[in-house]
């Protein structure tokens, strides 16, 4: 066809140039390219900052869920969607969105004793320094209406992670080089594809 051999080409000289890394791993000898709009529909600082629409080439292989990471630059962002653009039946290009991660995170499943009326937690560490994006109370509280009881807010710690870590309810987070450390309360799995969605709460477990 020609028109995704031109999209390639214009990205590479006028593109980003990036890397990928699936799990944790490296994807060996790739570097890619891509151009990147900012949401300039929106006023939040925090959007402006972390989310990014791209076009990337058509013989790519970034994955939803995979994390690109901007050479010059360094930054890393979360493939939260990457769709193909067609024409006349044949991908000329990918188009992508992308979450700008902002903490590493180890991740500790629990193994529960109970003895008696006594249960202690045992957290076996599953994952070490990840990259993720973690929407804390300090980028501002959720304002919610409700006719019954009026205006309240929804103070939540919400966890973007590829789904390929197997992240489960009940699990430990630790903000890596921290003290932070959370409970995984829910876990979903569906709102996007190959990443899922965790709400965080305080975890005061020994």
């Amino acid at each position: 066809m020609g028109i995704e051999l031109d999209i390639a080409d214009v990205l590479e000289e006028v593109g980003v140039s990036f890397t990928i890394e699936r799990l944790g791993v490296a994807v060996d000898d790739v570097i890619e390219y891509l151009t990147y709009t900012p949401n300039s529909q929106v006023t939040k600082p925090f959007v402006r900052e972390h989310f990014l629409e791209c076009v990337i080439v058509a013989e790519t292989q970034v994955l939803n869920g995979d994390v690109i990471t901007f050479v010059e630059s360094g930054d890393s962002y979360l493939v939260m969607n990457n769709s193909p653009d067609f024409f006349e039946d044949g991908v000329i290009r990918y188009l992508a969105v992308l979450y700008k991660t902002n903490v590493l995170i180890d991740i500790y499943h629990p193994q529960n004793t109970t003895v008696g009326y006594d249960t202690s937690f045992d957290f076996q560490l599953m994952y070490s320094a990840q990259k993720a994006l973690v929407s804390e109370p300090l980028f501002g509280n959720i304002e919610a209406f409700d006719e019954n009881i009026g205006t309240y807010n929804l103070e939540k710690n919400q966890l973007y992670l590829p789904s390929g870590y197997g992240l489960e309810e009940q699990d430990r987070i630790v903000i890596n080089g921290t003290t932070e450390q959370y409970r995984v309360q829910t876990v979903i799995q569906r709102r996007y594809p190959n990443v899922i969605v965790a709400d965080l709460g305080e975890d005061t477990r020994a």
